[in-house]
């Protein structure tokens, strides 16, 4: 049988954080990987000496995320919905934000790739989205509720394709007692852990997944 797996993640950039390496992995021993991205990633920020990328943000995450799932070895869905902002963005009050939609929109169209492409395993965020990104989180639910709705005739019965149940559904995280660690070095170093990333607005104290949660680790 072939082996078929669907990711179903937020941003441009986020098959490469984190899941990286385990698709990478299962592409490379001839799984058929599928990366399904939720938004545009038009409410991303840019490096210093790129900001004339700001008007053509999209194209640009496009273009970067289209090479990166090549490297992983996997196919490219992408689901275009508009890019939330990270927590008290101005973005997140745009009304066509991920966050903003109703769920049953994103939650029909994961639903029809799972019936689609019937993978055995479906991968998401977990309920934290890893770092609290509202998109993450939103990411976390509709495919959870995607996962769940794909074997069931009645629920979005609209797109024709038979129901389909994948056998597994797996989080993505990491354990806290590694953050736990990186936060008590960045403190030795004067560095506040609760103020961190670009736009200071990342707390690491808060981040990671208790290690009696975590149930299945990918060595690569």
């Amino acid at each position: 049988m072939k082996r078929t797996i669907l990711a179903v993640l937020a941003h441009p950039d986020d098959d490469s954080f984190g899941l990286g390496g385990t698709l990478a992995r299962y592409a490379d021993e001839g799984a058929d990987v599928h990366i399904a991205i939720a938004t545009d990633g038009v409410a991303g920020s840019v490096a210093e000496g790129h900001e004339d990328d700001l008007a053509s943000l999209v194209e640009v995450r496009t273009r970067e995320v289209t090479a990166a799932v090549d490297v992983l070895g996997g196919t490219l869905h992408m689901l275009g919905y508009r890019d939330s902002g990270y927590i008290g963005d101005p973005a997140n009050e745009h009304p066509q934000a991920f966050i903003n939609l109703d769920e049953n929109i994103p939650t029909a169209a994961v639903v029809a790739l799972i019936r689609a492409l019937r993978p055995q395993v479906v991968i998401t965020h977990d309920e934290t989205g890893g770092y609290f990104h509202p998109d993450h989180i939103r990411c976390w639910k509709i495919t959870t509720a995607a996962f769940f709705s794909a074997s069931d005739p009645d629920q979005y019965p609209q797109d024709g394709m038979a129901p389909y149940q994948a056998q597994r559904l797996y989080y993505s995280a990491f354990p806290n007692r590694m953050v736990r660690l990186f936060t008590t070095l960045m403190r030795l170093r004067g560095k506040d852990p609760t103020r961190m990333g670009r736009n200071k607005d990342i707390d690491f104290t808060k981040l990671g997944i208790s290690r009696n949660k975590l149930h299945a680790h990918i060595n690569y």
